[in-house]
C-alpha cells in the first residue's frame, strides 16, 4: 500500500487526541490559577483579620496599662478603696 491510497483517518485521530489534550490541559491549568485565586483571597482575608485583631489588643494592653483606668476599675467595678494608714503594719523579716 502507498500513502497516496491509505485513508487520513490515523492523522485525523492524532490531531483529535492531541486537541482533546491540549483542551484538557488548558482546563486544569485554569482551575488551578481558580484554586489559588480562591487560596490568596482566604489568606488575604486572614490577614486583614488579624491585623484588625491586633490593632484591637494593641488599644485594650494601651487602655490596661494606662494607671487611672486601672484605678477607675478598681474603685468602680471592684469597689476597692485604699487601705486605712493606721491600718497597715509593717512586718520585719
Amino acid at each position: 500500500m502507498s500513502l497516496r491510497g491509505r485513508s487520513p483517518s490515523w492523522l485525523i485521530a492524532a490531531a483529535t487526541v492531541a486537541v482533546t489534550f491540549a483542551a484538557l490541559a488548558h482546563v486544569w491549568v485554569r482551575l488551578q490559577m481558580l484554586s489559588l485565586g480562591y487560596d490568596i483571597s482566604r489568606e488575604t482575608k486572614w490577614r486583614h483579620d488579624l491585623g484588625e485583631q491586633n490593632q484591637r489588643l494593641t488599644l485594650e494592653l494601651r487602655t490596661r496599662m494606662d494607671l487611672a483606668v486601672v484605678e477607675r476599675v478598681a474603685r468602680d467595678e471592684l469597689k476597692m478603696v485604699p487601705p486605712d494608714p493606721r491600718a497597715i503594719r509593717v512586718v520585719k523579716p
